[in-house]
Formats: structure tokens, sequence, C-alpha cells
């Protein structure tokens, strides 16, 4: 399994034992769960191919992005994590339709952060509930927004 899916993404790209330990809770870490292995797609079409391979093989894969879930949504027991985090890159910011162009992995801050560097873009709302036994993570930069959206978010086009 390991070899087939380092054919797909790169060895570099499929992690196992120690190494899949951030994807291995859920944010808040109230969830633990054992996935097979975590496959680490850069592209749309590294996406379809392990899709396509676990179709073929019956493999159950749960994609995630930075996992910043709360409830335990990407519980992967005997499963394969589909990890989107390389697929990172903002690909365009139109202010006149108010649209951004994202990839499937991008940090919502790192959005906001392009977002007003662009001039015609209002600034992006960021206004946050944050529990308190979370506000040791008020500083960090995947800190998952409550947000009002501004912009129209279009994951996940390829081009």
């Amino acid at each position: 399994m390991i070899n087939e899916l380092a054919a797909l993404v790169g060895e570099a790209n499929v992690m196992q034992g120690e190494d899949m330990a951030r994807w291995s809770s859920d944010w808040t870490g109230a969830y633990r769960f054992s996935p097979l292995a975590v496959v680490r797609p850069g592209s749309t079409a590294e996406v379809a191919a392990v899709v396509k391979w676990a179709n073929e093989t019956g493999t159950t894969i749960v994609p995630v992005s930075g996992n910043t879930g709360l409830a335990g949504g990407t519980r992967a027991d005997g499963a394969v994590m589909l990890s989107l985090d390389r697929m990172n890159q903002i690909r365009d910011l139109r202010p006149e339709a108010r649209v951004a162009i994202v990839e499937a992995g991008v940090i919502l801050s790192n959005l906001h952060d392009a977002a007003d560097a662009v001039e015609g873009i209002p600034a992006v709302s960021r206004p946050g509930i944050i529990p308190k036994e979370m506000d040791h993570l008020k500083e960090s930069r995947e800190f998952p927004a409550i947000h009002r959206p501004v912009l129209r978010f279009l994951p996940g086009l390829a081009h």
C-alpha cells in the first residue's frame, strides 16, 4: 500500500508511524485516532490518482485540510488520511468581483493577510469566539477564524 501511494504522490508525501502524529487527533486533542497512513497530494491530479487508487483497493479515505475541526470529524481509524495541506496556493484575488480563487489547503489567516495587502478588498473581518480552554492558541497562525465572508472562495479550481 505505501509503495503504491508513494508512486502517486512521492515517497516524502506518505507518512506512517510517528510522522503521522500531527494528523492523529482533532484540533482540540479530544479525539485520537490511528490512520493507516497520511497522504499529502500536491495537485488535483494527485488527489484524483489517490481517490482512484482508494476506489480500486476498497480503502477508505478521509480528507483533511488544516485539521482544525473541533468535533472529531476527521476520525480516520483504519483509513488513509488525504491531507490537502500542500495545496496551499492563493491563485487569484479579484477585488472587483470580490472573489478569491484558492487551493483547498489554504490557511484562512494567510488568505486574510493576502486580501489585506490588495487595494480594493475591504478588510476581512475576523471576530472570533475563543473557548477558554483554547486561549493559549490565540497567537497561532492556524487558529480557525470565525468570520463573515467578504470574499467568495472558489477552492479546488485546476488550471
